[in-house]
């Protein structure tokens, strides 16, 4: 999976310089190599990939929004497990600023921004937990949840299978 995803983001870096979506498209490709790399063990390797992907997505602008909060969020993890706190914080709360915005409106259709942020605030409440910050990660985790309940009210295949519990 490595391989493939090297040579994706080979292939997109020179699209990336003249085409927005294709500047997106490498955000994701970078995120997605990043978190395969922090999942083989190399947290190093995966943090200068998902850095270059936050890089990238910033500079892309509002097409990546939901790119961007799930590429933080991803960063978010790599430093909490390199036992960058404080790195590793700002890049959760960044993470919910981007991904914040798109609670607003319609469910837009390249997935449910309120499951997306329930998982950035998670982490976030467990490194906060962490770090002995205990009401900042109870008041993360709170929303979370909450967040959590209104994605699955919000699809009736969810609904139909806590019924039947």
């Amino acid at each position: 999976a490595v391989a493939a995803l090297r040579r994706a983001e080979e292939a997109l870096v020179p699209l990336a310089e003249t085409d927005p979506a294709a500047a997106v498209d490498l955000g994701r490709v970078r995120t997605l190599l990043g978190r395969a790399l922090y999942e083989l063990g190399r947290p190093t390797d995966a943090a200068e990939v998902l850095l270059a992907a936050r890089r990238g997505l910033e500079a892309a602008g509002p097409p990546a929004g939901r790119y961007l909060g799930l590429s933080l969020s991803n960063y978010g993890l790599v430093l909490h497990g390199l036992g960058r706190h404080p790195a590793a914080d700002e890049a959760f709360v960044a993470s919910a600023a981007a991904l914040e915005p798109r609670l607003a409106g319609p469910p837009p259709p390249d997935g449910d921004a309120r499951a997306d942020l329930a998982v950035t605030l998670t982490n976030h409440g467990l490194l906060l937990s962490e770090v002995g910050r205990r009401d900042d990660a109870r008041r993360a985790l709170e929303r979370a949840v909450a967040l959590q309940a209104e994605a699955a009210a919000a699809r009736p295949e969810l609904r139909a299978l806590a019924r039947q519990e």
